[in-house]
């Protein structure tokens, strides 16, 4: 409870009460002059009427980004002679480090050591959190060595699996594998604390995304020996590493070994059918990646607007443009909407086979569904009219790029002259250069060599 421990001649207790009550009412933002009336009764000691509310007010004030304000409250409190435990600290200290105010989160932490405020798991959570996600990796780790160095003290903060699994994280995006695997070993030894599901998963995906595939199945044998159950993310992660490595036969054998295997409780969902379909699409095996896809369908699993996109990309790159349409068209069907780069991507297919007519009426179609062009979906159209001589339709359609907000590029500008090149007409591919040169897009002035 946060007392008023500093009573003076003004408004009392009661008007205090009102006021704070005021600043919390839902769907309410807190305005500046409400916020000097709260002000003035901290600094007249009289304070929110307990933690919860003190924390609920700075609280509120850094979720509405106001995290000056919320400094200079808790501050107010704490020199009018107001107590102030953790959980208002920590919640400016979630405020500041969504701002990134790094500096502000080390002096604040720095002063509830001063003053000896009790440091929960929350406290060093948030800390170590926003230190690996500002890439300042040897900080958390020296402030984890000092919580487990600490660890026997009687007022000590023991690490957390939490806490392990941010710095452990935050070491394999780093790189540093070797480290993050040893840190999974202290966890353990030195503060008898369990790696759980999420830390292997942090170190399978490093391993997977260094090409260290055995090293990531040696942590999957490790987790079941250990009776860690791996998850949906460990299947998906190995699966994904495997076939980015070209090991495309060896991932797929792996899902099959996982299906048959009455001790895996996981085995596999959409993503997991996607990543096998996309890497067999991309490696030109059609027909494996329609397998699967009839697979899913059969073992009740719904394809997802990534399953999708994927069988649309995959079969447009095959040259197989009329097939990835009709996907597009059962995606629909199932209650996803292309986005705009699905639609680039089968324009650029039907670019590709010479088919123009169909790529401008899939622009046409864009538009009836309330999507807008972007700039890659004008210049694929543009470069593909130019290569066919047709410069009228090149040039009206640059015109209706303009007109929709995208300005030419070098890309755009590039398109015409190639295709006017091609076509021997030199005197337009200069005047093509010269409005690019108006346009501001030529490194320097330049002169003609057609």
């Amino acid at each position: 409870m946060i007392r008023n421990t500093n009573p003076r001649c003004g408004p009392d207790s009661a008007t205090a009460s009102i006021v704070y009550s005021a600043l919390l009412t839902r769907n309410r933002a807190i305005d500046d002059e409400s916020f000097a009336q709260a002000l003035e009764m901290a600094e007249q000691g009289l304070f929110p009427a307990d933690d919860a509310q003190f924390n609920q007010i700075v609280n509120k004030l850094c979720r509405s980004r106001r995290t000056d304000t919320a400094w200079e409250f808790l501050h107010a409190v704490k020199r009018a002679g107001g107590a102030v435990g953790p959980p208002p600290y920590n919640s400016l200290l979630s405020g500041l480090a969504r701002e990134e105010d790094f500096r502000r989160m080390d002096i604040l932490f720095a002063e509830m050591e001063e003053m000896g405020a009790h440091r929960n798991p929350i406290t060093f959570g948030i800390l170590i959190n926003n230190l690996c996600k500002s890439r300042r990796i040897d900080d958390a780790l020296k402030l984890l060595d000092d919580m487990i160095r600490g660890s026997s003290q009687p007022d000590a903060v023991m690490p957390d699996a939490v806490i392990f699994n941010t710095v452990i994280d935050g070491l394999c995006k780093a790189g540093r594998l070797e480290e993050s695997a040893a840190l999974m070993n202290r966890m353990k030894k030195e503060v008898a604390c369990s790696p759980n599901t999420v830390t292997y998963n942090s170190l399978v995906d490093g391993f997977c995304k260094a090409g260290e595939i055995e090293r990531a199945l040696d942590l999957l044998e490790r987790m079941n020996n250990e009776g860690v159950p791996p998850s949906i993310v460990t299947l998906n992660t190995l699966i994904d590493g495997m076939c980015r490595q070209g090991r495309i036969s060896s991932a797929l054998d792996f899902f099959r070994k996982l299906q048959l295997d009455e001790n895996v409780e996981v085995k596999g969902n959409a993503v997991t059918y996607s990543i096998l379909i996309g890497a067999f699409l991309h490696s030109g095996n059609l027909n494996k990646a329609e397998e699967l896809y009839e697979e899913m369908l059969r073992s009740g699993l719904r394809p997802d607007a990534t399953t999708y996109f994927t069988m649309i990309s995959g079969l447009t790159q095959a040259g197989k443009p009329d097939e990835a349409s009709s996907v597009a068209s059962t995606m629909e069907e199932d209650g996803f909407s292309p986005d705009t780069k699905s639609y680039n991507i089968l324009i650029a297919g039907f670019c590709r086979r010479k088919r123009l007519d169909k790529a401008r009426n899939l622009i046409d179609e864009m538009a009836s569904k309330g999507l807008k062009p972007d700039e890659v979906t004008f210049n694929t159209l543009i470069a593909a009219l130019s290569k066919a001589a047709d410069f009228a339709s090149a040039q009206l359609l640059m015109n209706k790029m303009t007109e929709n907000g995208h300005k030419p590029s070098v890309v755009t500008y590039g398109a015409l002259i190639h295709g006017y090149c091609r076509a021997g007409d030199k005197a337009a591919a200069a005047d093509v250069l010269k409005a690019m040169d108006a346009a501001g897009l030529l490194p320097m002035p330049s002169s003609s060599t057609f």
